[in-house]
């Protein structure tokens, strides 16, 4: 079999994984708080029966968050939340904390704040945020303080990450904690995480430039796909002819 069919699949391989990824963040256009990824790509040189590395393939080698800020959107709801600049919301969840950009905000039943998702939405002494009265005026300060008039509920626990690029992703809207992306809490080091209540940011996302990317990338999958064919049609055609001379 031709060694170039080997290349040839490395590549439709690593396109489909962009697809894959491209796709995710269009779907995720509309997602509040929603980072995009971009898959990123390394060479592997492979060496042939006479020692030399004369073949090239490219192989995935993980994924990059960008972590620019979306605009930021005007919202009837006072208890969404955006962040201005650095910075992330604390949340609750069954697999323990996570770090969200998405501040959709509302009461559950029982009155305590959550997110979309229903996870709770965590606050610097740990306690839940619950409001008694569901008619009761809420209303969420620039610091994350959460009040009913003069009544503080809690204060939202925001922090910032020094090195963001080492949070794990989960689930689209979620990183995780870790040692590497050294979290912080809002005002060390002179960085203070601002809340803007009644606002939601977007996701750092340009559909258009993303429909294209997706339509630029679909392109070259099929190409690739083309250029395998061809080698196993060359391959096909090789054995035939080998075999009319045997």
């Amino acid at each position: 079999m031709p060694g170039g069919i080997y290349t040839a699949l490395s590549g439709a391989i690593a396109t489909q994984r962009r697809l894959d990824v491209l796709s995710h963040n269009l779907a995720n256009v509309n997602s509040a708080g929603f980072k995009s990824e971009t898959m990123v790509f390394r060479e592997i040189m492979a060496t042939g029966g006479d020692g030399k590395q004369d073949k090239s393939f490219v192989a995935p080698a993980g994924i990059s968050v960008s972590h620019k800020n979306g605009a930021l959107m005007a919202s009837e709801n006072p208890l969404d939340c955006a962040i201005e600049g650095r910075g992330f919301f604390a949340v609750k969840t069954p697999a323990g904390e996570r770090l969200t950009r998405n501040g959709a905000f509302r009461l559950s039943s029982d009155g305590t704040l959550v997110n979309s998702a229903g996870h709770q939405v965590q606050t610097e002494d740990g306690k839940p945020i619950k409001v008694i009265d569901p008619g009761a005026k809420i209303s969420i300060g620039t610091d994350g303080t959460v009040r009913t008039g003069e009544e503080i509920l809690g204060k939202l626990k925001l922090v910032y990450a020094k090195n963001p690029e080492y949070l794990g992703r989960q689930e689209g809207q979620y990183f995780v904690p870790n040692a590497r992306s050294g979290i912080m809490p809002s005002g060390s080091e002179n960085v203070n995480v601002s809340v803007l209540a009644g606002q939601l940011e977007s996701a750092n996302i340009n559909a258009v430039t993303g429909m294209t990317d997706l339509i630029t990338v679909q392109r070259h999958f099929e190409l690739t796909t083309k250029a395998i064919q061809v080698y196993e049609q060359i391959d096909s055609l090789a054995a035939r002819e080998i075999g009319k001379a045997v």
